[in-house]
């Protein structure tokens, strides 16, 4: 259905002791800001969330995957997979013993002063800290973005058993065009694994991040699919990509691989050198797919 759009009048960012606060409420008590300046990570709930541990341990392990060579995902995914369930057992044993127990006054109070204003708080893009928003420029903000049929569209007719029938045809084509044994092998060892997870489906939620560093202050929408369908094949063609981006020398992967090579460049002294960067307006929504898949071919 259609969205109704606010008008919402948006506040300066205004600093208080390390957290960013972008709502209308502009006096924070200090006991709010003691426990916020906590950081991002710090659970505020009043008991273990296993729920957010279980998905830390996955974004972890995604990351020992890009790190390690193509044929021993594997083995790793079985270590990885054989320590989670011991790490959530030590942290089940250390409930008894809540290192913030000194805090549960000011937690009560921090969640009290949230909802009696309406305010919510999350991280902000970049990394730059933990935010203090209105719920109804938040809201607002989704709207918006839900509202973009050219990016967004409902699907009342959604079926998981669908999609599997369309990955299992696509796993089925890659393994014609390959014709190679190792990258075959691999497609199998994804397709069992799709199946494996077949229970364990998510449709992943949506959530936004404020853009503090932009102005007028912006969202960033973050969609996690690790528990959706298309996880484990995400993963194969992000493998493989990555391996054809080496083969370019304008490709920087991080800031690192750009410091070291401003270090080993030789500047001419008489010439004046700027450093400029440029930033593409919605990028990933603006390329087109088909495009994409010819010109990756």
């Amino acid at each position: 259905g259609s969205f109704p759009i606010q008008e919402v009048v948006m506040h300066d960012v205004n600093k208080l002791d390390g957290v960013n606060n972008i709502s209308s409420i502009q006096s924070i008590p200090h006991d709010i800001l003691y426990v916020l300046n906590k950081g991002v990570n710090f659970n505020i709930h009043k008991q273990p969330r296993y729920d957010l541990l279980t998905n830390e341990l996955l974004s972890l392990r995604n990351q020992v995957y890009k790190n390690i060579s193509m044929f021993d995902i594997k083995t790793a995914r079985i270590l990885f997979d054989a320590y989670k369930p011991t790490l959530i057992s030590d942290l089940v044993t250390l409930r008894t013993s809540n290192p913030h127990s000194k805090l549960l006054s000011k937690i009560n109070k921090t969640i009290k002063f949230m909802t009696s204003n309406n305010l919510i708080i999350g991280p902000a893009d970049k990394n730059l800290g933990l935010t203090i928003m209105d719920s109804s420029w938040y809201q607002n903000q989704l709207q918006l973005l839900l509202s973009d049929r050219s990016c967004y569209s409902p699907n009342p007719e959604y079926s998981a058993p669908a999609m599997l029938v369309e990955l299992k045809r696509l796993s089925k084509n890659s393994k014609q065009v390959f014709k190679n044994d190792s990258l075959i092998q691999l497609v199998n060892d994804i397709e069992e694994k799709v199946y494996q997870r077949r229970p364990h489906y998510k449709i992943p939620v949506m959530y936004l991040l404020p853009k503090i560093h932009k102005s007028p202050i912006g969202v960033r929408p973050i969609v996690p699919s690790f528990p959706w369908i298309t996880h484990t094949i995400s993963e194969f063609v992000d493998r493989n990509l990555r391996d054809i981006l080496s083969d370019f020398t304008h490709d920087l992967p991080d800031t690192p691989t750009l410091i070291r090579a401003l270090e080993q460049y030789t500047f001419d002294p008489y010439y004046d050198y700027y450093v400029c960067a440029y930033d593409v307006i919605n990028m990933y929504g603006n390329i087109a797919i088909d495009e994409a898949i010819d010109t990756i071919n």
